[in-house]
């Protein structure tokens, strides 16, 4: 038994977010399941973060135990991308020390917030609240804490309501 590193990705779209649950469709559930089919041996998946519903992820890192005598690394990442691709890729797979968790020995997280809204709708601000309206008014989503909008000064995303308001008083 060895431990494996696997750099993946994926479009969250689909799925009820990372962590697997027994009555709805997850990351963690479609990768283990097909990473067991490949290996051919129960696997335990242990992830860097986690994502809630609806939500990508780009360089996840997950690491797992399994019998690396008898696999080709190249042909594990071939096979899992043809069983879960494209919802899931994994970009890249390595053998790692026994020692090394991707939750554990993580030295960061990089976590983006992108809100995209459609044409004809318009952000309600109000405190640390954040509602995005149709054009009758009715509220679609809701956000506390943190509204993040692209076109920042320099790209960056508008972190804070009062950030968010300021640019689209902006225009």
């Amino acid at each position: 038994m060895g431990r494996i590193a696997v750099g993946i990705e994926y479009d969250g779209s689909a799925f009820a977010g990372w962590q697997f649950q027994s009555h709805a469709r997850s990351v963690q559930g479609d990768l283990q399941l097909a990473l067991a089919q490949v290996a051919d041996h129960p696997i335990e998946l242990t992830a860097a973060g986690r994502t809630d519903a609806g939500v990508h992820a780009w360089g996840q890192v997950v690491t797992f135990d399994a019998p690396v005598e008898r696999l080709d690394l190249q042909r594990l990442q071939a096979s899992i991308n043809t069983l879960c691709g494209p919802a899931i890729v994994v970009r890249e797979v390595a053998e790692v020390a026994p020692d090394v968790d991707a939750r554990g020995s993580a030295v960061s997280r990089t976590y983006r917030y992108t809100v995209l809204w459609p044409y004809g709708y318009r952000l309600r601000l109000s405190g640390d609240r954040a509602a995005l309206l149709d054009a009758d008014g009715a509220v679609h989503a809701s956000v506390g804490d943190m509204v993040a909008l692209g076109g920042g000064q320099g790209g960056a995303p508008l972190a804070t309501p009062e950030a968010a308001a300021a640019f689209l008083q902006s225009d």
